[in-house]
């Protein structure tokens, strides 16, 4: 984590992250087993469930400190790519919205089978 990630209140995860904490992680899954895991955990983290749109597999949950846009991806019928982007309200952060990314991914992979962090080399 760099310095000034202690002022941004916005992170976005990707395959070519620099940090690891911003890697897409990629799970052995299919699409409902996905949404399943992704309610509960954020059920589990006191998030509301703001929207869930099956069309385009994007949740936005949102509590008093953040909301989060997940973005799931199908690369196979079993093969699913998770995103987050967060949006803190913290006038400085501290990197909470790191910490918050991290412990959503922590979940899910206690909940699915994760493969991978980032795309393949």
């Amino acid at each position: 984590m760099s310095f000034l990630d202690n002022f941004r209140n916005d992170f976005t995860t990707s395959d070519n992250a620099k940090s690891d904490e911003l890697l897409t992680r990629y799970f052995r899954n299919d699409y409902n087993s996905t949404k399943k895991a992704i309610l509960e955990v954020s059920d589990k983290l006191k998030y509301t469930i703001v929207n869930v749109n099956d069309d385009y597999k994007e949740f936005l949950i949102s509590s008093s400190r953040s909301e989060i846009i997940i973005s799931v991806i199908a690369v196979g019928y079993y093969e699913m790519a998770v995103d987050l982007k967060i949006n803190t309200k913290y006038l400085i952060s501290m990197g909470r919205g790191l910490q918050e990314i991290g412990k959503f991914y922590a979940e899910l992979e206690k909940s699915l089978n994760m493969i991978r962090k980032g795309k393949l080399i």
